[in-house]
């Protein structure tokens, strides 16, 4: 399980874990007690459950206030996949559309000019900027080598042949305000992580990342089949609402 907030399989683990030593010290259970024995865990996990699901309603529900909601896709199915969560903090959003245990997609979406940096802790602010200015600046350099890399490689065929191909060239969407859009796949002979990254009104990072059912990045993928599985989720989004 990979959500953003704590795992719902890493919440159970110490519970599970404990149980499993609380039984190994104690000795087998006799056959008058394995029933009620058993329960108690099932119970445990049914808990879990329970409250995991309700932390991620309350995680949404908190977001709800949050002013990047606007440029998010609906909490409704995207692309194959349904709506799971949000979560956020003062000047991030983030969306995850998939199950537990299944295919997931996720959209991250930061405001490195927030407004509302100042209202952090003292002790803090200074930090936060730093770290957004960061996000901000590295961001623009990795749009920029993807758009230069394709501007070479259509001046230059011959230099397809390195990757694999025009199926493994970056695909360049265009935001809002003219900005870049980048889905990104890796070369034929190397796969790499698969994603989508923007900067949109040289403030508002973007990220899209789409998730196996094991949790790791979705990989080797052509750029055509990147486009098809991200295009339904940026087609989704409101970055037009973005000031």
């Amino acid at each position: 399980m990979r959500k953003t907030l704590s795992s719902p399989l890493l919440r159970r683990l110490p519970v599970l874990f404990a149980v499993t030593l609380l039984l190994a010290a104690c000795g087998e259970p006799t056959n008058d007690h394995a029933a009620a024995a058993g329960a108690p865990a099932d119970n445990t996990q049914e808990s879990a459950d329970t409250a995991n699901a309700k932390e991620l309603a309350e995680s949404t529900a908190k977001c709800e206030s949050n002013t990047l909601t606007k440029a998010m896709p609906p909490k409704s199915a995207v692309g194959g996949l349904p709506f799971w969560y949000w979560n956020c903090s003062f000047n991030t959003l983030g969306a995850v559309y998939g199950t537990d245990g299944g295919q997931q997609m996720e959209i991250t979406l930061t405001d490195t000019r927030s407004p509302e940096l100042d209202k952090q802790p003292a002790i803090m602010v200074e930090t936060i900027k730093q770290a957004s200015d960061g996000t901000r600046s590295l961001t623009q350099l990795s749009v920029q080598n993807y758009v230069e890399t394709r501007k070479l490689m259509e001046q230059q065929p011959s230099t397809l042949e390195v990757i694999g191909g025009p199926d493994y060239m970056p695909i360049i969407e265009t935001g809002p305000a003219g900005e870049p859009i980048v889905i990104h796949v890796g070369a034929k002979i190397s796969p790499s992580e698969d994603g989508v990254s923007a900067l949109l009104k040289d403030r508002y990072v973007l990220v899209v990342q789409a998730r196996d059912k094991d949790g790791s990045p979705v990989m080797g993928m052509t750029a055509p089949q990147a486009q098809a599985l991200y295009d339904p989720y940026l087609k989704q989004m409101h970055l037009d609402l973005l000031q």
